[in-house]
């Protein structure tokens, strides 16, 4: 089942169907990513008196370090093979860390007594069609990807 941003795996079903048959406050999750960190907002109140929640700064840096944070910048110097490898890594790395900081903003809404019903994530126009040798081959791409 999928829970709270679309994202699998954030909750077990029964803990989303039990936030879900709540009588809560309805709210919605608001996701803005950066390099490395990501700013999470839950409001309620709808749009004429909106109230802020709860508000998060998610890292979605490695937090061993072993992946470094413009990772994008540290692979063109890399060989193809070695720079796809450490870009897969970092998207790997910020996947866990941005399901975490999901299911935790989400949870710590429905301790609140708040049932979050809906999310907006705030995206940049880069295309994720660019090829990854592309990417690498410019700087401004590089931080665009980032």
């Amino acid at each position: 089942m999928q829970s709270a941003c679309g994202i699998i795996g954030l909750m077990t079903a029964s803990e989303w169907s039990a936030g879900s048959r709540d009588n809560g406050r309805a709210a919605a999750l608001g996701c803005r990513a950066h390099t490395g960190w990501a700013a999470l907002v839950v409001v309620a109140g709808g749009f004429p008196r909106p109230e802020v929640l709860l508000r998060r700064r998610a890292e979605l840096g490695d937090p061993a370090g072993r992946v470094r944070r413009n990772v994008y910048q540290a692979a063109r110097g890399l060989e193809p093979a070695e720079a796809a490898a450490l870009v897969e890594a970092a998207e790997r790395v910020a996947a866990e860390q941005a399901a975490a900081a999901l299911g935790g903003i989400v949870r710590e809404a429905m301790d609140e007594g708040v049932v979050v019903r809906s999310c907006a994530v705030v995206v940049g126009t880069f295309s994720r069609g660019v090829p990854l040798e592309s990417i690498l081959a410019s700087h401004a791409l590089a931080h665009a990807a980032e």
